[in-house]
């Protein structure tokens, strides 16, 4: 209402525009993971040890198991999926928690 954005939500919700990028696209870059990094020392302490996992799990797809990757392994396909997945789970996490309206509801 009174047009303040605060500076956690500003964070959080760029990040939860960052990762939705990364969990749905269709290309698998470990670059596109080093665009949340200058956000991880700004998040809460949960968040950031749920995107290092998404970290390692991304670090253990590309550059080591990227050959078995291209040839279908389905353990490099089930670590993407659940690479992908838990950027998903922590995106709704993170909106939950930041639910605008609640702040709205809370002002008031």
């Amino acid at each position: 209402k009174s047009g303040n954005i605060p500076n956690d939500s500003l964070i959080v919700y760029t990040t939860i525009i960052t990762i939705t990028f990364i969990a749905l696209n269709k290309v698998l870059s470990p670059q596109y993971v080093i665009w949340v990094l200058p956000f991880v020392p700004l998040l809460r302490f949960r968040y950031a040890s749920l995107l290092l996992a998404v970290f390692i799990l991304t670090n253990l797809l590309f550059p080591l198991g990227f050959r078995l990757l291209l040839d279908f392994h389905p353990l490099s396909i089930v670590l993407l999926n659940f690479r992908n997945a838990l950027l998903i789970i922590l995106v709704i996490w993170m909106m939950v928690d930041f639910h605008p309206f609640d702040r709205l509801t809370k002002a008031t």
